[in-house]
């Protein structure tokens, strides 16, 4: 591996928003399991999946009116930092995880804007990947 510009990847993971929000050494991995699978689709096939389930379990929240199941939001968080770190969308994760714990101390009441922020920090992510995409082609 030589500089940042000879992959991509890591190329778009050096431009200011992607820096911010996705982890180089996560996405240089996954570009070396692509390559290693031989299959040129599989990034963007991970991070599609990664955009629909994200869409999905985000909709499910709006969904609800008053959230008051502090367990359900935390295991839609969970999940949600699961996919995140697989792809290296740390901002994210670290986010979710704020969010696991307060739902875990039952203190949702006391963010009332944690579905704005969750959010924002989804929209900001997928910009990211979406610059990181682009990138690519």
């Amino acid at each position: 591996m030589g500089n940042t510009n000879d992959h991509p990847t890591l190329a778009a993971a050096s431009a200011p928003q992607a820096a911010q929000v996705l982890d180089a050494r996560t996405l240089s991995q996954l570009d070396e399991l692509a390559a290693a699978s031989r299959d040129a689709e599989l990034f963007d096939r991970m991070m599609q999946v990664f955009f629909d389930t994200t869409q999905t379990r985000l909709r499910g929240l709006q969904g609800l009116h008053e959230v008051r199941d502090a367990a359900q939001v935390g295991e839609v968080a969970h999940a949600i930092c699961g996919g995140a770190v697989s792809i290296g969308a740390v901002r994210l994760a670290a986010h979710c995880r704020d969010l696991q714990r307060t739902a875990a101390a039952g203190q949702l009441e006391l963010q009332p804007q944690w579905r704005a922020e969750l959010r924002a920090e989804i929209e900001l992510t997928f910009a990211a990947l979406r610059q990181l995409l682009a990138s690519r082609l």
